[in-house]
């Protein structure tokens, strides 16, 4: 008769320990008997019967010549053990691993292709780590519990974590993939003349034209579609000792939101150099693009004429060399005048429409 084809395996695997202790009490040996004729300490044998510490190979033939065991039994069966325990703690970890990808923006990230469409949430989770470049859960949470990173968010809203981290990973790829000369501070901040005088110019244009200009400083820009629960404009960090990280989200109305978030990240790389921990200098980084943008004494000289009429804000942002829709920005958050005034003299970004000629180019996944 043929067998079924089944074959026996069992969800629980016995310690060797166990069994040479049956054995020791059938012969009415003392482990401590046992370990002078295997010459080995009592401790040593106390551990073996306890699971606590493998039977070696060279312990397996000494109980093969004292009890008449055969050695390979017991290696066999040590074998048996420890891989049992492996399988118990993968499962254990896959489980965990399990509940901690149910954190993350799934859904998103498969709509963006970055994982695949799987019914099997072990796959999907094998497939965020791998996102990540780690090896498990618990180097997950050390590599990335404390990014080195300064964020622009927000402010009304609360970000979500996992969320956050996912976005940051995705600019992160990005830029290991780009290349770019190394950094210069010196030189970036003289390019950043360069780029204010870019404000002037449409979106198809400055979008393009700002990744080119900060690549040969050593500062790389990215364009990153936002994820939800991110509420991110922007990030500032250091990819290593000479390769700089703007990331920019697409959440950007106008482009004066879009021009702020950039030079307030860019004050982040210049005010805080090479400093590898998580700055919170909000204050320091907007007062950097504020200024940046609109220098002090002429805006205080425009501010204060209180005439704010549109062909005041051309001719004023004329001279000053920047886009009209920044200077109008900068009234609003100052509450010179109404949010509705001359929000007609802003560029709105139609990131649709941009994001199929920067994905040609590269700037965008």
């Amino acid at each position: 008769m043929r067998g079924t084809g089944y074959a026996y395996s069992p969800d629980y695997c016995i310690p060797p320990g166990w069994i040479l202790e049956e054995i020791l009490e059938s012969r009415g040996m003392k482990p401590a008997e046992l370990a002078r004729r295997c010459g080995r300490s009592r401790t040593h044998i106390h551990k073996i019967l306890n699971a606590k510490i493998a039977i070696e190979p060279e312990t397996a033939i000494q109980l093969e010549r004292v009890l008449g065991v055969k050695a390979i039994i017991w290696t066999n069966l040590e074998s048996a053990y420890r891989l049992h325990l492996a399988k118990e703690k993968e499962q254990e970890e896959s489980a965990h691993g399990i509940q901690w990808s149910k954190r993350f923006p799934l859904r998103s990230l498969i709509s963006m292709g970055v994982l695949s469409k799987s019914k099997k949430p072990a796959d999907t989770m094998l497939e965020l780590l791998a996102f990540f470049g780690v090896g498990n859960v618990d180097a997950w949470e050390r590599q990335f519990g404390e990014l080195n990173v300064a964020m622009r968010r927000s402010q009304a809203f609360q970000s979500n974590r996992e969320a956050v981290l996912c976005w940051l990973r995705l600019g992160e790829l990005q830029g290991m993939e780009a290349s770019c000369n190394s950094f210069n501070s010196d030189v970036f901040k003289k390019t950043l003349y360069d780029v204010r005088a870019l404000t002037n110019e449409p979106s198809e244009v400055f979008t393009v034209r700002l990744p080119e200009l900060c690549s040969a400083t050593g500062v790389l820009v990215v364009y990153t579609p936002s994820l939800p629960g991110t509420r991110l404009s922007g990030a500032a960090r250091w990819l290593s000792s000479d390769k700089a990280l703007i990331q920019l989200g697409l959440r950007y109305k106008t482009n004066d939101h879009f021009w702020f978030t950039f030079f307030h990240e860019a004050g982040h790389l210049l005010l805080n150099k090479k400093r590898m921990v998580f700055v919170d200098e909000e204050t320091e980084a907007d007062t950097f693009a504020r200024d940046f943008l609109l220098p002090p004494n002429d805006w205080a000289e425009f501010a204060g004429n209180g005439h704010f009429s549109k062909e005041a804000i051309l001719e004023f942002s004329d001279m000053q060399g920047i886009a009209p829709g920044i200077t109008v920005g900068r009234l609003q958050h100052e509450k010179l005048i109404p949010y509705q005034w001359h929000n007609g003299l802003k560029e709105k970004l139609d990131w649709e429409r941009l994001s199929g000629a920067l994905k040609v180019l590269g700037w965008i996944d």
